[in-house]
């Protein structure tokens, strides 16, 4: 009781002094002014921190124990037996049938006057053999008759087209060798008379028989692997005669090519030789070329680069007359822009080309007898493109070419022959420039197309046009199959016009050849896989001239059939 008292006694005391103090503090001057030199900045001392890691004794041990493990074995004997099962075959893809013999016999009729015109062809293959595959090739085909001329004159203009071919293949693990031999004959006639003369030559004054005979063989490796070389042999022989004047001539060809890649360079070679042997009425020529080209190719992932350089010499064998040497650069580069869409070209070439009697044949079956044509030289070509596929079934070629040529030839009508019937060559330095493009489409099997076009500047020195040659040349074949059964398919050529060189009353003319617009159009009907049966119609747009003076049959038909055995 007596310290509660105290305590109340103090808290009165306290109380009375708060009152006093509050007292002077309402009694002071409340217009004091109070400066603050700066701002407050409180400020916390660092703590003392205990820097005592605890310590912690576990006094528990645990002891391994160790386990023994066994195995008891007891047989389990079953009553259940699985079915068998036979063991899985891998079956490969149905071979497709092979037919060895394959037949087409044909009849055909000349427009005016109507005659018949045969035509046979035989095919004959071996079976299917992984060693060697060998056959044949027979061929007939014979149109008489004659050919009105611009003057209404009737000239005799028999055709006559034979052809056998007996072929080889030796298949070998990294290697194949073909080997193939022929004999082939053709008939026709020198029925070109100029429209200005009213002679009508018979039949053996301008009847001319060609005969060719020979054989190519070709030794090749086969196997893709680029640690192997890569070779190519050949060795072809000719020989060719014909009635009109009983010139001759023997060639023979020889060839070999090897390459060999280390690393992404390829290296290689190829060396050629030729011989031409031509006998005629007036001389004989002995020719000898020979062409040595070694090159180097880099392959990248997406462009290619090969250098190269052709070392030809040639040689006649006159007593007046040395060796000829030419150097002609081999560039090529070829860059993938995208992957088989667009691939851009550049190159340069050229080469020293070598026409002898067969070959002049080949390009004019009528010009004169005993005919020498002089060698080509393409001095340089530069030459630029672009190529690739639009689609996997679209495909496109288009390139330029500039060409510094001598010694081409040109064919012009000889004025030596008694009717002007035959043609002769004139030869005239030339820059040529040409563009060329070709398209080729296959949708599908049932629907393919071809579209090629040619254009040719002539830029001459001293001839006054490109006789007998074009300058616009066009190619249009499509194909389209009707269901399964009918085949329908068109030829149409487009030849734009030439200028011939001809002398008329001893006065040299120029004679302009119209354009020419060929159109063929055919049809197949397959009534079995084995036979079949077709239909064509030729120059539906009519006659034209393929060469001066010279004039194709009009409209006119063929029929036949086809058998597989």
């Amino acid at each position: 009781m007596k310290s509660f008292i105290k305590i109340q006694t103090v808290i009165f005391i306290v109380l009375l002094s708060l009152n006093a103090w509050s007292q002077e503090v309402d009694d002071a001057d409340t217009t004091k002014k109070i400066v603050v030199v700066k701002e407050y900045q409180p400020i916390i001392n660092d703590a003392t921190k205990i820097n005592i890691e605890p310590d912690i004794k576990d006094t528990v041990t645990i002891k391994p124990l160790l386990f023994k493990y066994y195995f008891v074995e007891y047989p389990i004997f079953v009553d259940f037996e699985p079915q068998k099962i036979n063991a899985a075959t891998m079956q490969g893809e149905p071979l497709y049938p092979l037919y060895s013999h394959y037949l087409n016999v044909g009849i055909g009729s000349q427009p005016s006057p109507f005659r018949f015109m045969p035509d046979l062809e035989y095919f004959f293959n071996s079976d299917r053999n992984k060693n060697f595959v060998y056959g044949a090739h027979a061929k007939l085909f014979h149109a008489s008759g004659n050919m009105k001329l611009a003057n209404g004159n009737k000239v005799p203009a028999p055709v006559t087209d034979e052809k056998l071919e007996l072929f080889g293949k030796r298949i070998m693990r990294s290697s194949d060798i073909t080997s193939t031999a022929y004999f082939t004959r053709n008939v026709y006639t020198f029925y070109g008379v100029p429209d200005f003369m009213d002679t009508v030559p018979s039949k053996s004054s301008i009847y001319q028989r060609v005969a060719r005979a020979g054989f190519n063989n070709r030794w090749f490796s086969t196997k893709k692997d680029t640690t192997q070389i890569a070779y190519d042999i050949n060795l072809d022989y000719d020989y060719a005669n014909d009635k009109f004047s009983h010139s001759f001539q023997n060639s023979l060809n020889f060839g070999v090519t090897g390459s060999k890649y280390i690393k992404r360079q390829n290296l290689g070679f190829s060396a050629k030789g030729s011989y031409f042997n031509q006998n005629l009425q007036s001389d004989t020529a002995n020719v000898l070329l020979l062409n040595f080209k070694p090159f180097i190719s880099v392959v990248g992932k997406i462009w290619r680069i090969s250098v190269g350089i052709d070392m030809a010499v040639y040689n006649d064998f006159k007593k007046d007359s040395n060796a000829l040497y030419n150097f002609y650069p081999q560039v090529l580069l070829q860059y993938n822009i995208i992957e088989n869409f667009m691939i851009p070209y550049f190159g340069v070439d050229g080469g020293l080309k070598v026409y002898d009697y067969s070959t002049v044949l080949n390009e004019n079956p009528y010009v004169r007898p005993n005919i020498r044509v002089q060698n080509e030289n393409n001095i340089f070509t530069l030459f630029g493109g672009m190529k690739g596929n639009f689609t996997r079934n679209f495909f496109y070629d288009f390139n330029v070419r500039y060409s510094i040529i001598d010694n081409m030839h040109f064919y012009v009508n000889d004025t030596t022959a008694p009717l002007y019937n035959m043609f002769d060559v004139v030869y005239d330095n030339v820059e040529l420039l040409r563009f060329h493009g070709e398209i080729t489409w296959k949708k599908s099997h049932k629907f393919n197309l071809f579209l090629r076009g040619d254009y040719n500047k002539y830029n001459l020195q001293t001839l006054d046009k490109p006789w007998q040659k074009p300058e616009i040349f066009i190619a249009f074949t499509p194909q389209y199959q009707i269901r399964d059964k009918i085949y329908v398919n068109a030829d149409f050529y487009y030849v734009d016009k030439m200028y011939a060189l001809i002398k008329k009353d001893n006065v040299w003319q120029q004679r302009l050849i119209t354009p020419t617009y060929e159109l063929n159009l055919g049809v197949e009907y397959m009534w079995s896989r084995n036979f079949s049966a077709y239909f064509k119609l030729y120059n539906l747009l009519g006659k034209y001239e393929m060469w001066n003076y010279y004039s194709t049959f009009g409209t006119h038909f063929r029929l036949g059939v086809t058998y597989l055995l």
